[in-house]
């Protein structure tokens, strides 16, 4: 649970120095997009993110598919938090694949994205980063 925790707080930092770089002081928003929203694995995440962006200032945007198999519905959610132009995006990607044009998107209107849990295949900017429950 500790690790979890970590790794959501870490994610939430790197993002703010990356998104956060010579811009004016705002509470920005960060989108924490899971693979799924009922099991106690991403509640876990979520609490992470919530302690972290608490801690730091900013707005976590938690929203993902009820049931990690949803991908179109990920997908939608990846879409949504684009359009709303989020200073960055943390992502568990249900599939490591699909997503990656929404990750190039992200990336092209100067969203950064962090990958957690699992990545996306090919890796496809070094504005992506992968952070793993793996030691």
């Amino acid at each position: 649970m500790k690790r979890i925790t970590f790794l959501a707080a870490s994610a939430a930092l790197a993002m703010l120095v990356v998104a956060g770089c010579g811009e004016k002081p705002t509470k920005p928003t960060i989108a924490v997009i899971p693979k799924g929203t009922s099991q106690s694995f991403w509640l876990a995440v979520k609490a992470g993110a919530d302690k972290a962006g608490s801690e730091l200032g900013v707005t976590i945007h938690w929203e993902g598919p009820t049931e990690e198999t949803d991908l179109d519905g990920q997908i939608r959610v990846v879409q949504n938090a684009i359009t709303k132009k989020v200073k960055a995006i943390v992502l568990a990607a249900c599939d490591a694949k699909s997503l990656v044009r929404y990750v190039k998107d992200a990336q092209s209107q100067g969203i950064p994205v962090i990958t957690i849990d699992s990545g996306i295949t090919p890796d496809v900017s070094k504005a992506c980063w992968r952070l793993s429950r793996t030691p």
